[in-house]
């Protein structure tokens, strides 16, 4: 049975802190590695296993910076044509996901600049102009804890929006994340303190 809680008093959500690498995640990175290998070598079976084991994260990851669904999937899909065309570029002895989130970034910066290149061509023949924690949860809170969490991601700017899903979700490290943004391991840090307040300051406030 649910047990009454105040609506007055917001859940708490523990923000979660990446420690050193354990047993398992040790075997879940050789095994990567392994596939990933297989897919330098051409192997197109184990190409379509790394399509399977990454399609999600990609293709979320590509949601958050497009905000459409439409637009993550053909970036997905271009990511891992990308891959295939260019496997001889894989590196097995480094962790593969920061790679295809790189290529996410750079399709979207992509789209966006054929984008405005096609909106400044249009512009020209019409004419017209733009106006410019550490307790275990019971399963009721870890469900409600989940969706104030979200709930509050959504309220945040973009680009802070951003760098905590990459943290939160895709437990990326600083450096992974500063790659893929294209911004210095010091600032990732930066922005991410700044993301993290203004996340805690909207769930006390919810």
């Amino acid at each position: 049975m649910v047990s009454a809680m105040s609506l007055s008093d917001p859940p708490q959500v523990s923000l979660p802190s990446h420690g050193p690498p354990d047993r398992a995640h040790a075997e879940e990175r050789a095994t990567e590695a392994a596939l990933v290998a297989k897919v330098r070598a051409g192997d197109v079976e184990a190409f379509t296993a790394l399509v399977e084991r990454c399609i999600a994260s990609v293709t979320r990851v590509a949601y958050w910076w497009t905000r459409s669904h439409d637009m993550a999937e053909d970036i997905a899909q271009n990511v891992f044509v990308r891959v295939w065309e260019h496997r001889d570029m894989l590196d097995p002895t480094r962790p593969i996901t920061p790679f295809l989130l790189r290529l996410v970034r750079n399709l979207v910066v992509d789209e966006h600049r054929s984008s405005a290149a096609r909106q400044r061509r249009h512009e020209s023949v019409v004419g017209e102009q733009l106006v410019s924690g550490t307790q275990v949860p019971s399963p009721e809170n870890a469900v409600l804890e989940i969706a104030t969490m979200d709930a509050a991601l959504e309220r945040l700017s973009g680009r802070r929006q951003l760098i905590l899903r990459l943290w939160l979700r895709e437990e990326l490290s600083f450096t992974d994340i500063a790659d893929i943004l294209g911004i210095s391991v010091e600032a990732a840090d930066r922005l991410l303190r700044r993301a993290r307040a203004d996340l805690r300051a909207l769930i006390d406030g919810s």
